[in-house]
């Protein structure tokens, strides 16, 4: 009797592995509509083994996945065709850690629909393929997840990267593009970029995205970072990663959290290989103190500081130069009345060097490169500041 419960067992486990394939070549309806499938209705959880092929179609079709959650263990397949898969009103496809969906059709999401991903999508295909987040959608790439994009991408809903995002497409953003995985490139291409008037916000309040390619942020576009404290990718969000950085566009910092930043404090929120060009029109927080905001764009990242406002309330209105601007170790002070002591701050309001000036020079090559200002006083101590 042992045996026979044995062997018994070990068919229903054979059984219960055995791999079914589904097709669906119906023109129009809705996922759930049985009728629609051979050899029979996969149902809405597709298991490890098994595949469902969208087949293809020689005239336009549509099929609708509509209020109905997927969760996708296997392949499903939507080959090159005519073919609309529409999914509307709140629907999910869930793509688990064994999951993978190809995509070669056109693929849309309205009405707050969601494709979360912990295995892999592809959306490619040798002709026309396309694929929309619209309004209030959202497509999750979580960390184990690889997505890919091919060819047409157009975001007005939200794209959240944690995982990585291979974009070898023309990545049109009207939505927002957050996370803190990476976007790249594949090997084969150097196309992909992202364009739009939409916007990029690193992290998850807060947090670092990555591009790993030559991003050229678009003038119409905005980048949003969050300041919550000062441990960069964990208190503060970064725009990182490698390739060179075209800056354009609009930069809008704001305060995460209650975070108030006070002079003295930087924030490296973008690095790359070689960064050029500046940002439009910046939108700064507000800030603790009587600090000021400094923006300051170098050739591998570019840094926000708070500094020190210096205060000029008793300046002097005497012409008073200094030159040469920038110098190499020695400045030189020109003016209609003697000046007596100097004090040289960096662009954080610290103090570098300080002292009585002689022979109307300074010198300062111990001073390492960078942006500096000057202040100088008269016996009176009236001052004047220069930088």
């Amino acid at each position: 009797m042992k045996k026979i419960i044995i062997l018994l067992t070990l068919l229903l486990s054979y059984w219960s592995l055995s791999a079914t394939t589904y097709y669906r070549s119906a023109n129009g309806g809705n996922w759930t509509d049985p009728l629609a499938w051979t050899p029979s209705y996969p149902g809405t959880t597709i298991s490890n083994g098994d595949t469902v092929i969208i087949q293809y179609m020689s005239t336009f079709s549509w099929l609708d996945i509509d209020a109905t959650s997927i969760q996708l263990n296997g392949v499903l397949i939507t080959e090159q065709s005519y073919y609309n898969i529409n999914i509307i009103n709140g629907s999910e496809i869930i793509i688990g850690t064994t999951g993978k969906l190809f995509n070669s059709a056109y693929l849309y999401m309205f009405d707050s629909s969601k494709i979360e991903v912990s295995g892999s999508m592809d959306i490619a295909g040798t002709g026309q393929d396309e694929f929309r987040v619209g309004d209030s959608s959202k497509l999750i790439i979580n960390p184990s997840g690889t997505v890919f994009f091919e060819d047409s991408i157009g975001v007005s809903g939200d794209i959240i990267v944690n995982g990585t995002l291979i974009n070898d497409a023309n990545l049109e953003n009207w939505g927002t593009i957050s996370g803190t995985g990476s976007i790249i490139t594949s090997t084969l291409t150097s196309n992909g970029n992202i364009f739009g008037p939409g916007t990029v916000a690193p992290g998850l309040s807060p947090g670092e995205l990555k591009t790993e390619f030559d991003y050229q942020l678009p003038a119409a576009g905005t980048l949003e970072i969050e300041l919550g404290g000062l441990i960069p990718g964990t208190e503060y969000d970064v725009l990182g990663g490698t390739g060179d950085k075209t800056l354009a566009g609009h930069l809008d910092i704001k305060n995460y959290n209650g975070f108030l930043a006070s002079a003295g404090d930087a924030f490296e929120i973008i690095k790359g290989d070689n960064i050029t060009g500046t940002f439009d029109n910046v939108t700064y927080p507000p800030l603790s103190g009587s600090a000021v905001w400094k923006l300051f764009y170098e050739t591998d990242k570019v840094v926000l500081a708070a500094v020190y406002a210096l205060d000029v309330t008793n300046h002097t209105t005497q012409d008073i130069s200094i030159y040469p601007n920038p110098t190499k170790g020695q400045l030189f002070i020109n003016g209609s009345k003697e000046m007596k002591y100097f004090v040289i701050r960096n662009s954080l309001g610290q103090i570098v060097q300080s002292g009585i000036i002689e022979n109307n020079s300074l010198q300062i090559s111990t001073i390492n490169t960078g942006l500096y200002f000057v202040e100088l006083q008269d016996e009176g101590k009236n001052k004047i500041v220069k930088s």
